[in-house]
């Protein structure tokens, strides 16, 4: 489990689908995409929320 206390196998999953998704509107780098769930500071200091950060590298949108 990561800092979010999310399984790497259901990580992989979410990437997985992501990906599927993005797909279907732009060709993508999938050898540097990176998705990883953290947590952050919720509003006026309450408590700490997951957040999910991807950095998604796209070669080219498809044109529909």
């Amino acid at each position: 489990h990561d800092q979010s206390g999310v399984s790497p196998q259901l990580l992989e999953k979410m990437k997985n689908e992501i990906v599927e998704v993005i797909s279907k509107y732009a060709e993508i780098n999938e050898e540097d995409f990176n998705i990883e769930l953290t947590k952050i500071p919720g509003e006026k200091g309450g408590r700490v929320l997951p957040a999910l950060v991807a950095n998604i590298p796209i070669k080219n949108v498809k044109q529909r």
